[in-house]
């Protein structure tokens, strides 16, 4: 596209009037990362015994994370978290010995 053709005859400075360029819709960022699998950090925790900063390391997080995703986990209802029967009572037993 030429100089020129940004230009229309009008009622602008000296007869011109310039079009407003067209700009692309643009989409909103959205930064949500997937959801934790709070069912993979208890089974990993509580079962084959990881520590924090070895479920860091695996889960390639950091180990704050990884205690914010321990303090949701800890508030949440386990039964809705996809474990076998005898996971979520060893979960369990493990979760109110630690209060």
């Amino acid at each position: 596209m030429t100089a020129d053709a940004l230009f229309t005859e009008g009622s602008g400075a000296r007869g011109a009037k310039v079009e407003p360029l067209a700009w692309p819709v643009l989409e909103p960022i959205q930064w949500r990362e997937l959801r934790f699998d709070l069912g993979m950090l208890a089974r990993l925790r509580f079962i084959e015994g990881y520590t924090q900063t070895q479920l860091a390391r695996y889960l390639g997080k950091s180990v704050v994370s990884i205690q914010n995703h321990y303090s949701e986990l800890r508030k949440c209802d386990l039964s809705t978290l996809g474990l076998a029967p005898k996971e979520l009572e060893k979960i369990r037993c493990r979760l109110s010995s630690k209060e």
